[in-house]
């Protein structure tokens, strides 16, 4: 705004989009989710999913281990630690969401 002589506020002749820099981003980054792979390390399973679900991660040998999926969409689970991973055997990630809908997926090692 410009004040001029009689002190009213005038509309200055530039338009408010051209200072882009005062403007403030509002646009948040989304990311697109997906249940279909599971990353399989000598130390454990990581894979992504979308937050606040839950994933149960059942090891070759029967056992299981629960763990969330965190803000940025992403989940680990360390593998039990006198578990041997051999070759071809199978790790089943079951992934529960907050509206009620499981989504079971199944992964064979392959190197480890």
């Amino acid at each position: 705004m410009i004040f001029y002589e009689d002190n009213e506020p005038q509309q200055s002749a530039e338009p408010a989009e051209k200072h882009a820099s005062t403007k403030r981003r509002t646009s948040k980054k989304k990311y697109a989710f997906s249940f279909d792979r599971i990353y399989i390390s000598s130390f454990g399973a990581s894979g992504r999913g979308l937050p606040g679900c839950i994933v149960t991660i059942t090891w070759p040998d029967g056992r299981e281990s629960q763990t969330h999926i965190d803000h940025y969409g992403r989940w680990f689970s360390f593998k039990p630690y006198d578990l041997t991973l051999k070759y071809r055997s199978s790790i089943t990630a079951a992934y529960t969401c907050t509206d009620g809908t499981t989504q079971v997926l199944e992964r064979k090692v392959d190197l480890i």
